[in-house]
């Protein structure tokens, strides 16, 4: 999945109304907090994308196991 720039600034702004990030950051910070953001995105969509082929995999190891029973 492509991170986009909306997926950053959404992320800042929840950030910002958490209060984690300051509402006011200079350029510097600004760009800080957007490098920070991009890789909490980035490990969210990691974590999501390995959970969803271990999931498909014990879906797919489950039928397996039971593939005996209805060949008969």
């Amino acid at each position: 999945m492509q991170i986009t720039d909306a997926m950053i600034e959404a992320g800042i702004r929840k950030a910002t109304d958490s209060g984690l990030l300051a509402a006011h950051p200079s350029h510097a910070e600004g760009a800080f907090n957007r490098a920070v953001m991009r890789g909490i995105i980035e490990a969210a969509i990691h974590e999501s994308d390995v959970h969803s082929l271990d999931a498909a995999a014990g879906s797919l190891r489950s039928r397996d196991r039971w593939s005996f029973f209805s060949s008969k």
